[in-house]
């Protein structure tokens, strides 16, 4: 019928994604709570394969905002004038409501909205009898944070009010060697858990590899993306992992968060990552 019936929650990414665009210099983050009170491949799909390419969502047929767009400049109707409804007959006020619909409907909502690269999504997930585990599909897609594994030598102030500041890359001091060799990390993941191409790309494909190890440390920048990668893959039940535990084991030596989170997943209480 030419005409889409948006949902809240469409209306407000729209508007966070036009408020981005005007302000690259900020960060937008989307949260949803409880992401895995559902499976999460059933209604975030779309998004996990769009943020790793060209973020772009498609939300309806472009051939219908064709259409649209064809009909309204055939129409020669000006929106922006008054319109006498007095002088229309029933069939002319008709036409005009749906013309006018379409015309709101396009300005308000394309058939492909690009999310910005300073829009982050973030959900929070709880393990427990009510939710879901989450697939190797999504793991693959996305980066697990268990936020009770925070760093107790971290000093905070209580100072909310700039303890967030998201500027470029090369804005940030370089306080470290670039010293962990890509490939052969890369090569020891590998050997233990087989991640996505995606994954693989985004990680070691990405050109300010080194620059982040100049910024945070190289044994920090592994320990993060062990922790946030590969240990939410790990299932004991699995025998892959059964006859590869003691390389596990050596590729989170030495690093502090990894460690902290396999030594739970290792106990007698808990058989995989998600579980306990």
């Amino acid at each position: 019928e030419k005409n889409y019936m948006s949902t809240p929650f469409l209306d407000a990414l729209l508007k966070f994604c036009r408020l981005a665009e005007d302000q690259p210099d900020k960060l937008f983050i989307i949260c949803l709570d409880e992401m895995n009170l559902a499976h999460v491949e059933y209604y975030f799909a779309e998004f996990l394969s769009a943020l790793q390419t060209d973020r772009k969502i498609t939300i309806y047929a472009e051939s219908i905002e064709k259409i649209i767009c064809r009909e309204l400049e055939a129409s020669g109707v000006d929106f922006s004038e008054k319109v006498d409804f007095a002088q229309m007959n029933f069939a002319e006020r008709k036409y005009f409501l749906e013309l006018w619909q379409m015309h709101d409907m396009i300005e308000k909502i394309p058939s492909k909205l690009t999310i910005p690269l300073n829009v982050k999504f973030f959900g929070t997930l709880n393990q427990d009898d009510t939710t879901l585990d989450l697939s190797p599909k999504v793991i693959d897609r996305a980066y697990i944070i268990r936020l009770e594994m925070f760093d107790e030598d971290l000093n905070f102030d209580g100072d909310f009010k700039n303890s967030l500041e998201y500027q470029p890359l090369e804005n940030y001091p370089k306080k470290f060697p670039a010293d962990v060799d890509k490939n052969n990390f890369k090569n020891a993941i590998a050997n233990i858990a087989p991640i996505s191409y995606r994954l693989t790309a985004q990680i070691f494909g990405n050109e300010n590899f080194d620059s982040w190890q100049e910024i945070i440390g190289g044994r920090q920048l592994e320990d993060f993306i062990i922790s946030a990668c590969i240990l939410p893959k790990v299932r004991f039940d699995d025998d892959v992992y059964k006859m590869k535990i003691d390389e596990l084991k050596n590729l989170c030596s030495g690093h502090k968060l990894s460690e902290k989170i396999l030594s739970v997943i290792d106990s007698e209480n808990e058989v995989d990552f998600w579980r306990r």
